[in-house]
């Protein structure tokens, strides 16, 4: 908004460029034990960011990702992932450590089968880049049965020198199914 002079009424112009959410893909979640996104990943946008809302989990688990260079046909899973997690919850606050992984730990153990559901956002850099590791961080919320808040960060890094283009999201840890919720990939525009 802008004056057009004294006595006028403003002008609206358009927002300046920059810093856009761009949607790259949504998904419904129904009852599954992976969401791949493999499309869409590029050098358009150098940070990504997942979005999970209210998903529910079946049996407790927690809920990870893995990244992928071949468009999905893998996904990598053997030592390449280190980071550092906390959890906070009204009882307790724990931490680790947690180095060459098989996989992103995005939540802390989630309880199931109580409807109640886990929230989360992930934010990846500069994944087309083939000369760096990748950053990658988490923020999670979640609700207990016993009606306990509960809270996790995630920091660490994807450690491969190749451009990634595929983000697969998993229930993991005793079999647990992604049962519902929606997840969205986003691209952050820069200018």
């Amino acid at each position: 908004m802008t004056s057009a002079g004294a006595g006028q009424p403003c002008l609206f112009e358009d927002a300046a460029a920059g810093g856009a959410w761009n949607v790259i893909a949504s998904t419904s979640i129904s009852s599954v034990s992976t969401v791949n996104f493999t499309s869409g990943i590029s050098s358009t946008y150098v940070n990504y960011v997942l979005v999970g809302s209210d998903v529910i989990l079946n049996t407790p688990g927690g809920i990870s990702v893995r990244l992928s260079s071949d468009g999905g046909s893998s996904w990598y899973s053997s030592s390449n992932y280190d980071y550092t997690n906390r959890t906070y919850s009204t009882a307790s606050t724990v931490g680790a450590v947690t180095a060459s992984a098989n996989q992103f730990d995005i939540t802390a153990s989630v309880e199931a089968g109580n409807g109640l559901p886990t929230c989360f956002v992930v934010e990846f850099w500069n994944l087309s880049q083939s000369a760096t590791h990748k950053a990658i961080h988490s923020r999670t919320h979640v609700i207990k049965t016993s009606g306990q808040s509960q809270g996790s960060m995630s920091w660490g890094s994807f450690k491969a020198n190749n451009a990634i283009n595929g983000i697969q999201v998993l229930a993991d840890g005793g079999a647990p199914t992604l049962v519902s919720g929606r997840i969205t990939l986003y691209g952050i525009a820069h200018a």
